[in-house]
């Protein structure tokens, strides 16, 4: 299946600001595949619209997206507690229902990021760990690779909250994990005033539990368990996928890429 032509706006964005043109794009998903087919240690999802999502991710540097394949298929055997929580427990839509991480479905302007809140201090210490929390989250994500074009061309702004978070929401997790978390996420942190975080996250599409006029939390929440059961065939497909470390060819390990998206805070 072809990859889906992006928007006009993400189209000129994805040209502009990724090195992306439809020639650049077809070669370079062939040159992914054939890579791929020469990996022993790889068992690697091939869509189109998967690697076209990676592609972008990396502005079309093809050496950084097969580091980055690589890293993300190979996080599946050397740090499994990423993805700890399976999409058919019943702790899944639990957790969704938690509100904890929040994947806004809305954006001001056609070619706007998109925009993650992670609510720390919604996560119920006695039931879930923040490990878990995250678990979920790259299952969310991984159906945000594969529809969501703003997501993918336009990258992210994440929102963290930490009201009401405690000292227990900061010790659950080990320094190694930590790392991988944001190597995973290539993700970093600064602060922001709330006149500020208005300008880098309009009011128009907040929830009004933030001070916007967007779809409440609950009606996200709603949205994204929706989505969730949608993509049930998807998940039990992606089982299937991840690496073996005992075939791979030369190093040892994976390398890492330090490759940021932009994350804001809220206090």
């Amino acid at each position: 299946m072809p990859v889906r032509p992006l928007p006009p706006a993400l189209a000129e964005k994805a040209r502009l600001e990724l090195n992306e043109t439809p020639k650049v794009l077809e070669e370079s998903i062939r040159h992914l595949k054939q890579w791929i087919s020469t990996q022993p240690h790889l068992r690697v999802r091939t869509d189109d619209q998967w690697l076209a999502a990676f592609l972008r991710g990396c502005k079309f540097r093809l050496d950084q997206t097969k580091i980055k394949l690589d890293l993300y298929f190979s996080f599946r055997s050397t740090a499994p507690y990423l993805y700890s929580v399976k999409y058919y427990e019943p702790k899944f839509m639990d957790i969704i229902n938690t509100g904890a991480t929040v994947i806004l479905p809305k954006t001001k302007n056609p070619a706007d990021p998109r925009v993650i809140l992670y609510r720390i201090g919604k996560i119920d210490l006695k039931k879930y760990t923040i490990i878990d929390i995250l678990s979920v989250l790259v299952l969310q994500e991984q159906i945000c690779l594969m529809e969501d074009d703003n997501f993918v061309v336009a990258g992210t702004v994440n929102v963290v909250d930490l009201d009401g978070a405690r000292l227990g929401h900061y010790t659950q997790t080990s320094i190694k994990q930590l790392r991988n978390l944001i190597a995973a996420n290539q993700i970093i942190v600064h602060t922001k005033n709330l006149e500020s975080f208005y300008e880098s996250v309009p009011k128009e599409i907040l929830p009004e539990e933030y001070g916007g006029t967007g779809d409440s939390i609950q009606d996200c929440i709603d949205h994204w368990k929706n989505k969730m059961r949608d993509y049930s065939s998807f998940f039990e497909d992606d089982l299937k996928y991840g690496s073996d470390e005992s075939k791979r060819p030369g190093k040892s390990e994976p390398a890492v890429i330090n490759d940021p998206f932009r994350r804001l805070e809220l206090d």
